[in-house]
């Protein structure tokens, strides 16, 4: 049986779903699934969402600090490769393993393929590096991408299009539909008064509670909103090195409650008591909780967004303010107040969302591994 190999740096809890029905995908056309894994980067730790599953494969990590950046080295020395195997690598810099596999693939016989974003979103890019993992992309036989947008960047970089896969990267919709399905009016109303909150006037933050989130400025942004907006209350979900800063705003009195990190019918939960998702940085994958739960999201125009912030579309499914907590709040509050549009735009999210389904994304990926050993099948490689 063919061995699809992918080298992550560790699975989060959002992605077991994914490779468990990859896994499954995959077997049917006989193909084992392994998932190289290993623990997060320092960086990362305080979020506490590394987990596992039957298709991992552990491996040793060091994690060095260089200018900076974390950079991490896996020690795949002890896998045992086999003639045809394919690899499946992020495409980072930082990963020194990446290195040593690609230049030992020929000699060996085994493939190497990508999968990523295609350009760096979240963080600013010195053009030598960028040009860098241009250099390192070209080096795969096939790419993976996140979206279309990162698809187009990889091949006006000359990668071939004919080996790029577009894969739509989201999360397990349904089983959150299905968790918010199953939630009782009364279990709804119970959240609300234990939580002291008001209809019509709550935000939700999910996600990594750190500063590269923009915590402080949406704990500022949401002490100015409850000024003007009677009722108004933030909830946040998720863990991080900024807890601190969320608890000490709710001990003061403020209004905002943590409620720590949030899965499954507590997640279900969490949204479904929300009006609005509050995400000023970095919307990446909570765009698909967006569209899913029918939350519209209220951002800033920020460089900062994953490939992922494609899916909302401005004035329809999300809002997008100056990068200021005075032009946030105001959205926030005018949103709020305005229930007919914001009903509009909660309805409009449910509309796209099916367009964004973890059966999707397992069904492109897995293809564009049958597609790829065609590739390598026409040139005459194991």
């Amino acid at each position: 049986m063919r061995r699809l190999l992918i080298v992550h740096p560790f699975v989060q809890a959002y992605r077991k779903p994914f490779y468990d029905q990859l896994s499954a995908s995959l077997h049917e056309s006989e193909i084992d699934l392994r998932v190289v894994e290993n623990v997060p980067s320092p960086r990362l730790r305080d979020r506490s969402d590394a987990v596992t599953g039957l298709w991992a494969e552990k491996v040793s990590c060091r994690w060095f600090n260089l200018l900076g950046r974390d950079v991490a080295l896996r020690d795949l020395g002890k896998l045992p490769v086999r003639e045809g195997d394919l690899f499946v690598v992020e495409q980072a810099l930082k990963n020194l393993e990446t290195y040593p596999l690609l230049l030992r693939r020929r000699k060996l016989g085994y493939g190497v393929g990508m999968w990523g974003h295609g350009r760096t979103f979240s963080t600013r890019q010195s053009q030598f590096l960028a040009y860098g993992k241009t250099l390192l992309t070209r080096q795969a036989e096939w790419f993976f991408s996140y979206t279309e947008r990162g698809a187009r960047h990889v091949c006006a970089n000359k990668f071939p299009q004919r080996q790029v896969t577009v894969v739509n990267n989201t999360v397990d919709t349904a089983r959150l539909l299905e968790d918010i399905r199953h939630l009782s009016p009364s279990s709804i109303e119970h959240m609300r008064r234990s939580l002291g909150l008001t209809k019509g006037r709550t935000a939700l933050f999910i996600g990594g509670v750190d500063q590269a989130k923009g915590i402080e400025f949406l704990l500022e942004a949401a002490k100015m909103t409850s000024a003007r907006l009677p009722g108004f209350m933030l909830l946040v979900g998720g863990t991080g090195s900024s807890m601190d800063v969320v608890r000490e705003a709710e001990s003061r009195g403020e209004s905002v409650r943590s409620l720590g990190r949030i899965t499954g019918r507590r997640k279900a939960l969490a949204l479904s008591v929300a009006d609005i998702l509050a995400i000023p940085k970095q919307i990446g994958l909570v765009a698909v909780d967006s569209l899913a739960s029918g939350r519209p999201i209220v951002s800033t125009k920020d460089s900062s967004h994953g490939p992922e912030c494609d899916y909302v579309t401005s004035g329809e499914t999300a809002v997008f303010t100056q990068d200021n907590t005075e032009a946030y709040c105001r959205a926030m509050v005018n949103l709020l107040q305005d229930g007919t549009t914001l009903q509009k735009m909660q309805v409009r999210c449910t509309q796209v969302a099916h367009q964004y389904t973890l059966h999707e994304m397992v069904n492109r990926f897995s293809s564009g591994v049958l597609e790829w050993i065609e590739h390598r099948n026409f040139r005459g490689l194991p």
